[in-house]
């Protein structure tokens, strides 16, 4: 079974999951305020819970317009990069 953001979705909004969506925002936060852009495997670093609902959480974030995925063809989803969104609210 591989990750499928539409089924992890959900798991988002559990307790779990909103810890890891509340400590995965913080970090992109704080890596693009220090450099611009970050890459998947260093939001994931300090955060604790299972990688799908981190993977998740970033997708959530994309959803949303905090964040955009530099696109890399061919890349895996840990060294994706991202930047910060159209409606990023880092401010």
């Amino acid at each position: 079974m591989s990750y499928n953001y539409q089924s992890e979705r959900s798991n988002l909004f559990t307790e779990e999951g909103a810890d890891i969506l509340i400590a995965m925002r913080d970090k992109c936060r704080q890596m693009i305020k220090q450099s611009g852009a970050f890459v998947a495997s260093k939001a994931m670093e300090s955060v604790t819970g299972g990688c799908w609902v981190m993977l998740a959480a970033l997708d959530y974030m994309v959803e949303k317009g905090e964040l955009e995925r530099v696109m890399q063809p061919g890349a895996w989803a840990q060294n994706e990069i991202y930047k910060a969104g159209k409606d990023w609210m880092g401010k």
